[in-house]
């Protein structure tokens, strides 16, 4: 199921396609990052029951760590998501993948993908630029923030999930792309 939405309707949050109530969640934040760009600093304010901030690159951990954290209990992880997860199979209500398989090679982003349904218990979700959008300038120097994969809503409905498009979520001076939630009960 594919449904669209414009910025002059309202975009979905995050929250949209959290279970309720969010209290009592375990939650897997995948490509963590610092959890500075709006979609995934709301974490930090959800009272999740625990919440695993994982990233490859321990300097951006190190700022997100120094953020303070509704959730009872947080952890941060560093951790290449080209390789297997080493967590049990549903150690998590919800796994999450905000802005992050984009940034992974496709077979890489497949595997990766694999691994969030069989770690959660109940939901996957992610959020994706779709197409060839640009990766971002950043004023830390993260070798990992280019984008090597690309995208599109039909890749990840033949996956099995639903998908919400967000036309025009990224506007730059010369173009402007799509974006998705994507989330599957597993």
């Amino acid at each position: 199921m594919t449904r669209r939405f414009t910025q002059k309707a309202g975009f979905p949050r995050l929250i949209d396609y959290l279970p309720t109530p969010v209290d009592g969640l375990t939650v897997l934040n995948l490509g963590a990052g610092r959890g500075d760009s709006p979609i995934s600093a709301l974490l930090r304010y959800l009272p999740f029951l625990f919440i695993t901030h994982l990233d490859i690159y321990e300097p951006d951990l190190e700022v997100l760590a120094g953020e303070s954290h509704v959730a009872k209990l947080v952890t941060f992880v560093t951790h290449d998501l080209r390789n297997s997860l080493y967590f049990a199979k549903d150690s998590f209500s919800v796994v999450l993948g905000l802005d992050v398989v984009e940034h992974l090679k496709k077979r890489h982003a497949l595997t990766m993908i694999e691994e969030a349904e069989r770690v959660a218990s109940d939901r996957v979700v992610f959020f994706i630029p779709l197409g060839r959008c640009p990766s971002f300038a950043s004023d830390q120097p993260n070798p990992y923030q280019e984008h090597l994969s690309i995208w599109t809503a039909e890749d990840l409905e033949q996956l099995g999930y639903n998908v919400d498009i967000m036309e025009d979520f990224h506007d730059f001076t010369t173009a402007k792309f799509d974006a998705c939630w994507a989330w599957k009960e597993v």
